[in-house]
């Protein structure tokens, strides 16, 4: 089934298709209900889930063609992607897909699902909410309505979200991502993954780079500095000197980055906001654009 044709077909409810899929799952949250209200929980999933809605609007307008028109009409304004929540679980997927994953659709709500879910990552972070999130690509059937998710992208998804050992994300080598436009939210790293799991990946979702300005990189760091103190239990002790490791990592090239494309120190000078302003307005006109492919 082609682009085209999937454009003219309804976006049916219940169908077995080809579909980019994320399993995430709320980390601690069995504590998180014994210490916050079950509503403000609710609030909080709601919001973050509001915030992946508007990352469609943002992926449509900005990032397909950098012209709305051109995107909506080729694609004929199906371009979302769906969410369900249940308990401590929450699953992105996108619409049907044809089968091959260079196709252009394909490749764009594969971006799509790729950097939102990286996005909620951090966004769920500096709230206090740590999550772990899977990816897969592949044949499965959904229907909302019934509550009924089965298919190979689902399991592979659930599968190399339960194995890893940190809060983040991964995608499941089986989904063979090439030339997806959300790839600038992957990079190549020994992902931590629990002993037991046969589960091996290096495509882990760069979220600790989704963070929008200087006071909230601080807000991360301290975030995670506030709950390795807060915890004794030597599994989550690992999970959180593994996603340090990461964070430590990301920022220290983020900060690397950002200082020598800025022309200077001034970028995380708390005494100086214009500069940070124009230092990262001009980052953002002279980064080198990746190609894809």
């Amino acid at each position: 089934m082609s682009s085209s044709e999937l454009q003219k077909e309804p976006d049916s409810p219940a169908r077995l298709a080809h579909r980019y899929v994320a399993m995430i799952d709320i980390l601690g949250f069995k504590a998180l209900l014994a210490s916050v209200p079950v509503m403000e929980i609710v609030a909080r999933i709601d919001h973050l889930l509001s915030y992946v809605r508007g990352m469609q609007t943002y992926w449509a307008s900005s990032v397909v063609t950098g012209e709305t028109s051109e995107g909506s009409d080729r694609f004929g304004g199906r371009f979302h992607l769906n969410e369900m929540h249940f308990s401590d679980t929450i699953v992105v997927w996108t619409p049907p897909s044809p089968q091959s994953r260079h196709d252009p659709f394909t490749q764009l709500q594969g971006g799509l699902l790729v950097s939102s879910v990286a996005r909620l990552i951090c966004r769920a972070f500096l709230v206090g909410i740590p999550l772990r999130a899977g990816i897969s690509f592949g044949e499965c059937y959904i229907d909302r309505d019934r509550n009924i998710l089965v298919g190979q992208a689902i399991a592979q998804a659930h599968e190399v979200e339960a194995a890893q050992e940190w809060i983040g994300g991964a995608i499941h080598n089986e989904a063979r991502l090439t030339g997806l436009p959300g790839l600038g939210s992957v990079m190549d790293w020994h992902v931590p993954v629990k002993a037991g799991h046969a589960v091996r990946t290096r495509l882990a979702l760069k979220w600790v780079d989704c963070t929008e300005d200087p006071a909230e990189d601080q807000l991360l760091k301290a975030t995670l500095e506030a709950m390795m103190q807060a915890v004794s239990t030597p599994d989550v002790k690992t999970k959180l000197q593994n996603t340090k490791e990461f964070v430590d990592t990301i920022q220290g090239k983020l900060k690397y980055r950002l200082i020598t494309e800025s022309g200077g120190s001034d970028w995380f000078n708390p005494l100086n906001p214009d500069e940070h302003t124009r230092a990262r307005e001009q980052a953002n006109r002279h980064r080198p654009r990746k190609q894809n492919g």
